[in-house]
């Protein structure tokens, strides 16, 4: 099963027939995704066949929230969870780079019975075997990593560990660098979930995108494609 991204309505619409399984809904690809908004959570949720995972990150930067923060996430949670969304992605750390064990649990207690991915924080913690076990016991549904490398292909030989470790307690997901050229570089290993973008960032003329920048579209062919080769 692949899982793609989507930060737009048009995205989420646009990757319904794709042959996708599941939508990473967040915002600020820039920023390497944060919460949407209110409004593109509820919508996509109602329009979308496909299950909607609603980021959880209240800001750019590390994971290491201060309690204000943590808040915020709560009723980003509580949104979600009322508009219906399937579950939630979010990775609460603490300084030393371990899991927010503590935190993490409240969090996936409040968002029950909607499913917990714990993202790439998880490729930053110091001990992840210890990290791995933290976010089993506070009840997650699956850990989105690249094995503590830059892409999944390089942390092939982690994300099997991973894999050895969780004994089927939880889905490990490969996810960065994933695309039609890559992904029969690490499907041999039989992970039941992928994670790719999907998007193709593209920069429209005219001034406001010189002023404002550019903007993402989805990479239907690609998603398309990588679909196809896990099928084989």
């Amino acid at each position: 099963m692949l899982e793609v991204i989507a930060t737009q309505l048009s995205h989420v619409l646009a990757v319904q027939n794709t042959g996708a399984g599941r939508i990473e809904l967040c915002s600020a690809m820039g920023a390497d995704g944060l919460t949407p908004s209110a409004g593109l959570i509820e919508k996509a949720v109602a329009l979308s066949q496909l299950p909607i995972m609603v980021m959880i990150r209240p800001r750019e930067g590390d994971f290491v929230y201060a309690d204000s923060e943590i808040e915020v996430m709560k009723s980003d949670i509580a949104w979600a969870k009322k508009c219906g969304a399937a579950g939630v992605v979010l990775g609460v750390l603490n300084h030393d780079q371990t899991v927010d064990a503590r935190t993490l649990r409240t969090l996936v207690q409040l968002a029950y019975p909607m499913e917990v991915t714990f993202h790439r924080a998880f490729d930053v913690c110091i001990e992840p075997q210890q990290a791995l076990e933290a976010i089993i016991s506070a009840g997650c549904t699956r850990i989105l990593s690249s094995g503590q490398e830059r892409n999944c292909i390089e942390g092939k030989k982690m994300l099997m560990r991973m894999a050895e470790w969780a004994e089927d307690r939880i889905i490990i997901m490969p996810g960065a660098g994933i695309h039609p050229d890559t992904i029969s570089q690490i499907q041999d290993a039989a992970f039941p979930e992928y994670h790719m973008s999907g998007l193709l960032r593209f920069q429209p003329e005219g001034k406001q995108s010189e002023f404002f920048g550019g903007q993402y579209q989805s990479d239907l062919e690609k998603i398309k494609q990588t679909v196809a080769r896990l099928a084989h």
